[in-house]
């Protein structure tokens, strides 16, 4: 403890250096800070659009949108940072024209806090980024200084031109109106910005970062030395950000949907080609429905086939009755032919008719001899019926031989038509084929345009802004309590290091334990700075009790 006290009292004996120090700090740092430049930070809450929950999971959006998830938060961040919404965004703001107001001792943004307005049709790109002094009169005249010393005069509501730029001058009236007519006369400034400065501008006062890695939600935001300009930019880089996405969409579709448009139009041409190709090759080979049509021929093929079997055995039996007529011409009374092939009704009357006459003619015989005039009467009958049947035999089975040559020939004629069926089935599987080809094309295609004019007629995004930027009402930087806390405390610092280099460099003796430490000689007593007479009477009498005491004194007589 002690030697702690030791080290420290320097220090203690210091303290009002060290107290003057610090509020010495802290009274710079307060006089520093009325004219340092602040700077305002706003910021916009933007949720980017979930494939996986709420509206964009139906079936209507889901093909339409490239949503982004936690995968692809990186990349929307970049792309929000890119220079391509950058641009857009400025295009929709007006930080192409800064304006000041200049103090004497420091120089303010003002933005639309300005008494007037200025717009800059048309500027030579070698005066982008270069400062016009303005000095503004009560009566609202002005003198305009160009950069290179030379002055023009005018008044708002003028328009100037003036080496190869022209400047417009419009009062603003609500800050004339506020001040009424108060603290208007002034030194101002202002100068064009060139779009690469100010893009670089923006991007060293912008960030965007994501709550959470797997939350889409992203926060943009910016400083800048106007409480406005701070809180308008995020608000309209995120509205930006959802229309160029829009806009990319829009466009994706509508491109989509004119190429969809031409493929149409070339695969319904071929389309319409082939159909009449069908059409021509039907009408050239007489095809209605092959496979009906082939059909019905081997049906009458089939049915005639059978005919021509009955007919081939009916002919078969009628040449075999022929034969054996023929064979037993001279005693046709003795045949029995078998009239299975012959069973028309007039062949029976005739056999019918035959017995009659041959019973009859047994009958007579009986009676006379065959020379009788009667039995040769019924002969004559009998031949005239045999030559009357033998000719309708003949005549029979010349008809039937006819009607099977002539079967003969319609199965041909029916069995040359199927030679040439696998020709054309291969010929119509081949124009079929590739009539589906197209015609599935043509359909698939259709489908996809449906789907690409509801993307382009859909203009709508899921990003959402769920926290608009607000106006700051005092600046994030600098920080004036941790500034002045930090001078303060450096003020200290260098007093206390001043301290520690006086008490280092001085090498005075101010304790006992510097002189036993450096010396060998032991220290018996030691005197204090004292200021009266009294005090140093007593502080004697005290020490010699004390070495009286100790028995130094009577030690040191003895030597």
């Amino acid at each position: 403890m002690e030697e702690s006290i030791r080290i420290l009292k320097p220090y203690f004996r210091g303290l009002p250096l060290i107290l003057i120090a610090m509020v010495a700090g802290y009274l710079a740092a307060s006089q520093y800070l009325k004219y340092v430049t602040p700077m305002y930070e706003s910021t916009a809450r933007l949720r980017l659009a979930d494939l996986s929950e709420g509206v964009p999971n139906s079936n209507l959006f889901k093909d339409f949108d490239v949503f982004a998830t936690s995968s692809k938060i990186a990349a929307e961040i970049e792309l929000i940072k890119s220079e391509l919404i950058i641009n857009k965004t400025l295009d929709r703001l007006d930080f192409d024209i800064e304006t000041y107001r200049v103090g004497k001792l420091r120089t303010t943004e003002l933005y639309h806090d300005a008494p007037f307005f200025i717009e800059i049709t048309e500027m030579p790109a070698s005066q982008y980024d270069r400062l016009f002094d303005l000095y503004l009169e009560g009566d609202l005249t002005f003198k305009l200084v160009h950069p290179d010393g030379s002055t023009l005069k005018g008044s708002l509501g003028d328009t100037l031109e003036w080496k190869g730029a022209a400047f417009v001058f419009r009062e603003n009236e609500a800050v004339i109106d506020s001040r009424n007519g108060a603290h208007i006369a002034d030194h101002y400034q202002f100068k064009r910005l060139s779009r690469s400065k100010l893009v670089a501008q923006v991007k060293q006062n912008l960030t965007v970062l994501s709550v959470d890695k797997e939350v889409a939600v992203l926060r943009i935001i910016f400083s800048a030395p106007h409480a406005v300009k701070a809180s308008r930019f995020p608000d309209v880089m995120a509205r930006t950000y959802i229309d160029d996405y829009i806009a990319s969409k829009y466009n994706a579709a509508h491109i989509t949907v004119n190429f969809l448009d031409q493929q149409i139009r070339e695969v319904s041409q071929k389309l319409t080609r082939i159909e009449q190709e069908i059409e021509a090759y039907r009408n050239r080979q007489g095809v209605t429905n092959l496979r009906q049509e082939t059909e019905t021929i081997l049906r009458e093929v089939s049915q005639m086939k059978i005919q021509q079997s009955n007919l081939r055995m009916n002919l078969e039996a009628i040449n075999e009755l022929h034969e054996y007529i023929q064979a037993g011409r001279d005693h046709f009374e003795d045949l029995a032919p078998n009239f299975e092939a012959f069973t028309d009704l007039l062949s029976t009357e005739l056999v019918k008719k035959i017995k009659e006459l041959r019973a009859e003619r047994r009958d007579l015989l009986l009676i006379f001899t065959p020379e009788e005039e009667r039995v040769r009467v019924i002969d004559g009958k009998l031949d005239d019926i045999f030559n009357y049947f033998v000719e309708s035999i003949s005549n029979t089975r010349r008809n039937l031989t006819i009607k099977y040559q002539n079967l003969s020939r319609d199965i041909k004629i029916s069995e040359l038509q199927l030679v040439d069926v696998p020709e054309k089935e291969r010929q119509m599987v081949i124009l079929n084929r590739e009539f589906s080809i197209y015609q599935e094309s043509y359909n698939f295609l259709n489908e996809k345009k449906i789907e690409a004019e509801i993307a382009q007629a859909a203009t709508i995004a899921f990003h959402r802004i769920i926290e608009h930027a607000r106006v700051p009402e005092s600046p994030f930087s600098p920080n004036y309590i941790i500034l002045k806390i930090v001078a303060a405390m450096l003020g200290g610092g260098l007093a206390i290091g001043f301290i520690f280099l006086v008490h280092t460099i001085k090498a005075r003796v101010n304790d006992l334990v510097t002189i036993q430490t450096n010396s060998s000689i032991p220290v018996v007593a030691s005197t204090p700075r004292l200021r009266s007479v009294p005090e140093l009477q007593h502080h004697f009498l005290h020490q010699v009790n004390q070495l009286e005491i100790k028995k130094i004194l009577s030690a040191t007589k003895k030597t």
